[in-house]
């Protein structure tokens, strides 16, 4: 936009041999508030002047001895590449304002001048030579920049072609995108979409090109290209509706990268995560299953005291001496009143029989006390060889479960280490509804958090250990709070706990809580931790989700 300050600023320069003229011009312009006024009477000296000044405006007189003012617009061309004439000439002579004007003129005034006409004259001249020359500047930045993104498009590491939107006519194509299709440019640019099939089904282009009809561009869109070797590859794509001179049917810029290797990669870590889950299942039944036999070793070692102790007792029996006593009796059958009355050996018979009556009742009830803890012992292996069959079973299997029949499940597997360490077990059931859910998932996340938690207790070195375990329903998720007074999570660590390969423990491996916390989101629960630091125990709460039918009001 041209102000009126721009106008009044604008160089003009008067070329008149009269000096009447000269001054009658410069003061009538000066009056109009025009700041850059300078003036000759020489016209040769114009050319030069010009080529120095580039004058906005030039009020030439045509008639001057010397060099006449259509002399001087024919050099003045020379200057003006562009053959534009900022020149208003002055004349009294009709016939030369035409000629002037084919000359390269813009404009004139007649004399004796019209204050009023040539002020006019004069701004309107000035303003159109600005708005020229603003043009040929925005012109000049807008070839600069053509030709940059020229230079972009040609050499730009992303493929780019230019096409019609109706038939795929190819109407441009990028370096990268020639190579990756395997045409030259002339090749491609010489066929269509269509003709050379690239698009690898072809129903879909005609869905993507009615999309950006409709709303003007398709950004981030995955699409299957075909190379010229018949090779197909993943593309991300995006399309823009263009203006194109030249083409009055629509144009659209297309831009894609290849991300097939991505897209084999997204694939590969997808078949690795599942792996990487099926491992964290084994290892966790096989964690599992360790506890189990440790604890079936541990009540295998009372099963072997028990017997043993009857056996020494068996050993040790009074029972041999009663046969010794049937023998003596046998004996004298035939004098036995004779023989217990007057005999010394059977008159110590009575009291020697009432004596071994208490031994063998004191052996008996020795004998039923290890018998019941052996039976008791028995059936605890019994129980627990029947969780290991349960535990055996296929993973991934929907069950309908107690959670709280669950919890105590991973509290039996891991009874024999809490007891051994001393750790005192809490428990605050309250009713649940049952969910159907991966039961074996959620006792491996369980088995884990609870022998994590005894392991805490046992590293404190306190004396009274305890694990506090809380099952409860609140806000539709069923809520299992594992916390103990073991050595605490320190804030640095509390954030990492979950990564892989996260541990603190010289044997660990970092493998278990991330398998839980994987395992738990599998599964549609979470599982997070929290502690006020070292020393200061820690929780974990494991949240499942209720189904819609068995859901509780808390």
């Amino acid at each position: 936009m041209i102000s009126s300050s721009d106008i009044l600023k604008a160089s003009i320069l008067i070329v008149d041999d009269q000096d009447a003229n000269v001054a009658l011009l410069e003061g009538m312009l000066r009056g109009a508030g025009y700041v850059s006024v300078t003036s000759t009477k020489d016209p040769r000296e114009v050319c030069e002047l010009h080529r120095t000044n580039r004058y906005s405006l030039i009020i030439l007189d045509l008639l001057m001895p010397g060099l006449d003012g259509f002399e001087v617009m024919a050099e003045l061309k020379a200057i003006e590449a562009d053959g534009y004439l900022p020149v208003l000439v002055q004349t009294a002579q009709p016939d030369h304002k035409v000629r002037a004007l084919k000359a390269g003129a813009k404009d004139f005034v007649s004399k004796p001048f019209d204050l009023a006409e040539v002020l006019l004259r004069v701004r309107n001249l000035i303003e159109v030579r600005l708005l020229h020359l603003e043009t040929k500047r925005l012109y000049a930045r807008e070839q600069k920049v053509c030709e940059q993104l020229l230079l972009v498009f040609r050499s730009g590491p992303i493929a780019v072609s230019i096409n019609t939107v109706s038939d795929g006519r190819i109407i441009d194509a990028n370096e990268e995108c020639c190579k990756f299709f395997g045409y030259s440019r002339e090749e491609l640019m010489g066929g269509s979409i269509q003709e050379l099939s690239l698009w690898a089904n072809p129903e879909d282009r005609a869905s993507v090109m009615q999309r950006l009809l409709n709303e003007g561009s398709v950004r981030g869109l995955e699409t299957r290209q075909r190379l010229r070797s018949g090779e197909v590859r993943e593309v991300l794509v995006s399309l823009e509706l263009i203006e194109l001179a030249g083409e009055s049917d629509p144009v659209s810029i297309t831009m894609f990268i290849d991300i097939t290797e991505r897209k084999q990669a997204e694939e590969q870590l997808k078949e690795t995560h599942k792996q990487l889950l099926a491992l964290s299942r084994q290892a966790g039944r096989a964690e599992i299953a360790t506890n189990v036999l440790h604890n079936v070793g541990n009540v295998l070692n009372s099963v072997n005291v028990a017997s043993s102790l009857l056996a020494n007792s068996l050993r040790k029996s009074k029972v041999a001496s009663l046969s010794k006593v049937v023998t003596m009796l046998h004996e004298h059958q035939e004098d036995l009143g004779a023989f217990l009355t007057s005999d010394p050996r059977g008159k110590q018979l009575p009291g020697y029989l009432a004596e071994l009556a208490g031994h063998l009742v004191g052996e008996q009830a020795s004998a039923l006390n290890e018998l019941a803890h052996l039976q008791k012992n028995i059936e605890h292996i019994k129980h627990i060889v029947v969780l290991q069959q349960d535990l055996a079973k296929v993973s991934g299997v929907m069950e309908t479960v107690q959670i709280n029949d669950l919890m105590e499940d991973a509290l039996r597997i891991n009874s024999s280490a809490l007891a051994r360490h001393d750790v005192e077990v809490i428990r605050e059931f309250v009713e649940v509804p049952p969910i159907t859910i991966d039961k074996h998932r959620v006792l491996q996340i369980l088995v884990n958090l609870v022998r994590n938690a005894k392991q805490a207790c046992n590293d404190s070195g306190r004396d009274d250990k305890q694990l506090a375990v809380r099952v409860y329903n609140g806000n539709g998720l069923i809520k299992i709070v594992i916390a103990d007074n073991g050595i605490g999570i320190p804030p640095e660590n509390l954030a990492r706990i979950f990564n892989q390969g996260f541990t603190t423990k010289k044997d660990g491996h970092g493998f278990g809580l991330r398998s839980s916390v994987l395992a738990a989101k599998e599964i549609g629960g979470s599982l997070y931790a929290s502690s006020e630091g070292s020393g200061r125990g820690a929780t974990f709460t494991l949240e499942l989700p209720i189904g819609p039918e068995s859901r509780l009001k808390s």
